[in-house]
């Protein structure tokens, strides 16, 4: 029996380092960790919010979400933004 084994993206955003999504620089985000979805098998970013009143205490996003860029008048945003690490 072989097991087939799933190479983390080396584009894959970095564990512990903080961003904020374009849409609210100011409601920051702290990645967690890094899982594999076992039914798609695609990298998911497991992220907290570092603000008060978020909808859930923790939330996962697939890495290629996580790192498609948004259009924001007219120009190319990444979609979430690295602030420090």
């Amino acid at each position: 029996m072989s097991q087939e084994h799933f190479e983390i993206p080396g584009y894959a955003p970095q564990i512990g380092a903080i961003y904020a999504h374009y849409k609210n620089l100011d409601k920051e985000y702290r990645v967690t960790g890094l899982s594999l979805n076992s039914d798609s098998d695609e990298w998911h970013v497991e992220y907290i919010p570092l603000y008060e009143g978020a909808a859930a205490p923790k939330f996962n996003r697939s890495v290629s979400t996580w790192m498609n860029r948004a259009i924001v008048d007219g120009k190319e945003v990444e979609r979430y933004q690295l602030l420090r690490v």
